[in-house]
């Protein structure tokens, strides 16, 4: 099996079991925490919302929280997921 390259646009995965919920965190060159201006809501053909994206004041994607995470990952981000389900981990 050949390893997938990372990719770094992708600053950290973490996936909540018991929530069913994962974020994908974009990186970003800009120092310092940075906190979403704006969130907009993805549904499926139902209206039910199935994740959400979030925007920096500039429009830049910060992240994207996956709201039925264990269908949605795929083995490989499973895998490599930060599992924040007991909280985060700490170093």
């Amino acid at each position: 099996m050949t390893e997938q390259p990372q990719h770094s646009y992708v600053k950290e995965l973490t996936w909540d079991r018991q929530a069913n919920a994962a974020y994908i965190a974009m990186a970003s060159s800009e120092p310092g925490p940075r906190r979403a201006a704006s969130t907009l809501q993805v549904e499926n053909k139902d209206g039910e919302t199935v994740a959400t994206l979030d925007f920096a004041a500039d429009g830049t994607l910060l992240g994207v929280e996956l709201l039925d995470a264990a269908k949605q990952l795929t083995a490989a981000m499973k895998s490599s997921a930060v599992d924040i389900t007991d909280g985060r981990p700490t170093s």
